[in-house]
Parts: C-alpha cells; sequence; structure tokens
C-alpha cells in the first residue's frame, strides 16, 4: 500500500504517500495519480465514517428502529470503490433496512456525491464509451458504461423531483412595461 492513514486528529487526517518514481514522466505522473486516489479512498472512508451512528436505537416516524450491526459496503468516489462499514437499521427485524450514513451523507446508489455528480455533468455532454474512457484516462477509474448509465439515470431522477420543488418569483411584468 502506497498511502497509508498516519493518524487522525478530530476532523484533520493526516496520510502518508509513497510514491515510486518511474523512468518516464508518463510513468512517473501515472505512479502519483494512482497513489492520489488510493489517499483520496482512504480519505473518504473516514470521512463516511464520521456521518455514521453508534449503533443505538433511532426513530423513524414514530417507529422504532433497531440496528443489524455494522455491515460492510463498497462505494464508488471519484477515487476509486472503497469500503465502509456502516450500521443498518431494522424495524421488528422483517422489512426494508435503512442506512443513516447514506441518508446523511445523500449518496446515490452506491456512490458518493462528488462521483455522482462528476458522472452527471459527463453523462449529459457524452455518450456512455466516451464517459468511460475519460474516467479512465483522466482519472484511472475503469467503470462500466451500464454503470456510468444508471447512475446518470438516478441524478437525472433527483434533479427531475427538484424541479418539481422549486419556485420561480416571476417579476411583475405590468410594473415594467412602457406606458
Amino acid at each position: 500500500m502506497a498511502a497509508k492513514i498516519i493518524r487522525k486528529e478530530g476532523k484533520k487526517l493526516i496520510i502518508e504517500v509513497t510514491v515510486d518514481l518511474e523512468d518516464s514522466m508518463l510513468d512517473s505522473e501515472e505512479a502519483i495519480q494512482a497513489v492520489g486516489n488510493e489517499a483520496g479512498s482512504l480519505a473518504t472512508e473516514e470521512a463516511l465514517k464520521q456521518f455514521d451512528t453508534q449503533g443505538e436505537a433511532i426513530e423513524i416516524e414514530g417507529k422504532p428502529w433497531r440496528s443489524k450491526g455494522q455491515e460492510q459496503k463498497f462505494y464508488q468516489t471519484p477515487y476509486g470503490e472503497t469500503q465502509c462499514a456502516r450500521q443498518v437499521y431494522h424495524h421488528h427485524g422483517r422489512g426494508k433496512t435503512f442506512c443513516p450514513l447514506e441518508q446523511s451523507t445523500r449518496i446515490i446508489g452506491s456512490s458518493t456525491p462528488r462521483f455522482a455528480k462528476q458522472v452527471g455533468i459527463k453523462m449529459a455532454c457524452n455518450p456512455a464509451l466516451e464517459v468511460q474512457q475519460d474516467f479512465l484516462e483522466c482519472q484511472g477509474r475503469k467503470i462500466s458504461t451500464s454503470f456510468l448509465q444508471n447512475l446518470s439515470q438516478k441524478v437525472a431522477g433527483i434533479a427531475g423531483q427538484q424541479k418539481t420543488q422549486w419556485h420561480y418569483d416571476l417579476p411583475n411584468f405590468q410594473n415594467r412595461l412602457p406606458p
């Protein structure tokens, strides 16, 4: 591992990186990017953890929910895939589960908000194959086109829901017309 967490001081995270410089500049830059992505994934995992509960019982719409314990989940980030153990809750041991971490961090599917934003912006302007190539070349991320398409549809759905909630104050045109 070329990146490792040295310590955490409150909300400050100290990460050490080790980069092997190569014989060609391009290879060195790719090594730097790989280590940067590794450090970003480590930092993102720690950032996610700060939004989790401690497993205490919670109440949703007047109903008690109990933790099933921590479950591991992979999340997609701008730096790569990261795995995080997070509390998962259930109501009376059956039915849908609820993950407070995912709600408080605004996870979309299995993607962090920034990664979902990046995919949404790129997919709005380009076909999935070009976006896939862009992520590979520019960020060192290998992502399937179906994942990109599914995530961009989720992002568009959220934007569509927001549009119905937005309100625009229209100007008073009668006061602006010349006599």
